[in-house]
């Protein structure tokens, strides 16, 4: 007799816990798909020039065919792919936790630009990076934050104009959006240097291999060739500091960490998709972003079964000074051609 009340307890118990199981993952793939809907709307494309080093012939112009393509170049017609999603990661030069300041001009600098372009047509993931010194058009503010118009400086102090929170954040991506033709930027996500260890310890810790680049930047018992597992402040030290006036060789660190870093995170998130909460619940105090946390879910899942090319795109240009400020000058026909490559579909 209490046998058999005791395996009904146990089947009770059992049928509980499978029925909680069964509505959390129902409301998961619920969020997600919310999160989908959200972020896979275009409103607006790039404005390239419709005709770059090329004379039109006789019997066609650029104003007809609009809408079988909008740009030709070298002989090729090209349209915009409006199945892509693209998503800004800055990394903020502050080893404080994120507060709005109501004054405007403190907001720290971004240092790392990182724009995911996710085609999620053919499922392959493209990685721009953004040197921190890239001259563009930013919009600058007075201490109140009234606009005062936009001046030509390194995007870096694009972020460092604002308030410290979305609002810097958003005039970022706007000097981005701006930098790369009017592109749309569909979800932002800025993080302050603390969260680092925080989110690389999450993932299990990222294994980097020595070499001559790194080496400073190394625990002291680490030799060249050896694959170095960075953990906490390692991390950190790693990514963050500099030795130079320029920037050229951090991005290079910063390029190694992320080739490991991306199938790290994979591996972990297949393991256990929940790390993700976990992990954006960690950071919130370092960090500020235009994602929700369906979208957030969705975008992981999604990432998951995608090609994701982590020999980043580096922008480049020519090197130059503006005052205290170092300088980068973007090649404009690299430019375009890599907004042909990663955001554009030839047509036939």
């Amino acid at each position: 007799m209490l046998k058999n009340r005791m395996k009904k307890v146990l089947l009770v118990l059992l049928t509980v816990f499978l029925s909680l199981i069964i509505i959390a993952t129902a409301s998961v793939l619920i969020v997600r798909d919310n999160g989908r809907q959200k972020l896979t709307e275009t409103e607006k494309q790039p404005e390239l020039p419709p005709v770059v080093s090329e004379t039109p012939s006789e019997d066609e112009s650029p104003e007809e065919n609009t809408q079988e393509y909008s740009v030709r170049y070298n002989g090729k017609k090209y349209k915009y792919n409006d199945k892509m999603i693209n998503v800004l990661l800055m990394g903020i030069d502050s080893a404080e936790p994120v507060e709005e300041s109501e004054l405007f001009g403190d907001g720290g600098q971004v240092d790392v630009l990182w724009l995911g372009c996710i085609n999620t047509e053919n499922k392959s993931v493209k990685i721009i990076t953004i040197p921190r010194d890239t001259l563009c058009s930013i919009e600058v503010y007075d201490i109140n934050g009234e606009p005062i118009g936009t001046e030509t400086l390194p995007i870096a102090l694009s972020h460092a104009f604002g308030d410290g929170g979305v609002k810097s954040a958003e005039m970022t991506v706007n000097a981005v959006s701006e930098l790369l033709y009017g592109l749309q930027i569909h979800a932002w996500y800025s993080v302050n240097t603390l969260a680092i260890p925080v989110v690389n310890d999450a993932i299990g810790g990222v294994e980097v291999v020595a070499d001559e680049t790194n080496i400073d930047f190394m625990p002291s018992w680490a030799n060249i060739g050896d694959k170095v597992l960075l953990k906490g402040n390692y991390a950190h030290r790693f990514i963050v500091p500099r030795f130079d006036t320029t920037d050229a060789s951090r991005r290079v660190r910063q390029k190694q960490y992320m080739k490991s870093f991306i199938p790290t995170a994979k591996k972990a998130i297949k393991d256990n998709p929940l790390i993700v909460i976990d992990i954006y619940n960690k950071i919130t105090e370092y960090s500020c972003t235009s994602l929700t946390l369906d979208e957030i879910l969705w975008l992981s899942g999604e990432m998951l079964g995608m090609d994701i090319d982590t020999d980043a795109i580096t922008l480049e240009g020519t090197e130059g000074t503006m005052g205290k400020y170092n300088t980068i000058t973007l090649d404009e026909t690299k430019l375009f051609e890599a907004m042909l490559d990663i955001f554009y579909l030839e047509v036939e």
